[in-house]
């Protein structure tokens, strides 16, 4: 088996954990973004004067990240599943 064969069949060789893997780290990651975003979203509320744009910022933060995410486990989970 040349090189070329080893590369192109690397992906057939691979666990579906470790195909996985990078975007369960991206999940963990937007996770925190959410929690965050939550976090300041909650503290621009509680200010006297309220920051609307900031306000609809964070909100529009939270539901793409929020989409991302379901996006992505679906994508983790079909792989997994697949590939079993």
């Amino acid at each position: 088996m040349d090189g070329e064969d080893a590369d192109s069949n690397l992906g057939n060789r691979l666990s579906a954990k470790e195909l996985s893997l990078p975007k369960f780290n991206t999940i963990w990651d937007l996770r925190r973004l959410l929690k965050f975003s939550r976090e300041r979203l909650e503290e621009l509320k509680k200010t006297p004067i309220p920051d609307n744009e900031s306000i609809e910022l964070e909100r529009a933060i939270i539901k793409g990240v929020s989409k991302e995410i379901k996006r992505l486990e679906r994508e983790v989970l079909y792989c997994h599943t697949f590939l079993q």
